[in-house]
């Protein structure tokens, strides 16, 4: 099942399930993909900017669906920097968006 959800107008964030585990992607303006975690069974990684330079990590944790969603609620914004949007990292600078990670990363763990 796939799922969308926002954070500001700026940052969306989908998740799809497959066979092998949970891809989740971040997007920011125009549609770009600033993140991507393959939270998957065997060889969980996440890249940053993986349409563009590509860089890829692992994951290494035990619960990778987990560990994406808590990356996403404290990390977003040094995350979307990384990648090089450092214009959607901004918009996450208000403190009233902070609610709105939280939930969608509660989100992202529950479904």
């Amino acid at each position: 099942m796939n799922r969308n959800f926002f954070i500001a107008e700026v940052i969306q964030v989908t998740r799809e399930k497959r066979v092998d585990g949970t891809v989740i992607r971040v997007f920011v303006q125009d549609g770009k993909q600033a993140i991507k975690f393959d939270c998957l069974r065997r060889g969980a990684h996440y890249h940053l900017d993986p349409d563009g330079r590509n860089r890829v990590y692992p994951i290494d944790d035990p619960l990778p669906l987990q560990w994406a969603a808590y990356a996403i609620r404290e990390n977003l914004r040094e995350l979307l920097q990384s990648a090089g949007y450092v214009e959607a990292a901004a918009e996450l600078g208000a403190e009233a968006l902070r609610s709105q990670v939280e939930h969608v990363a509660s989100l992202l763990q529950t479904e």
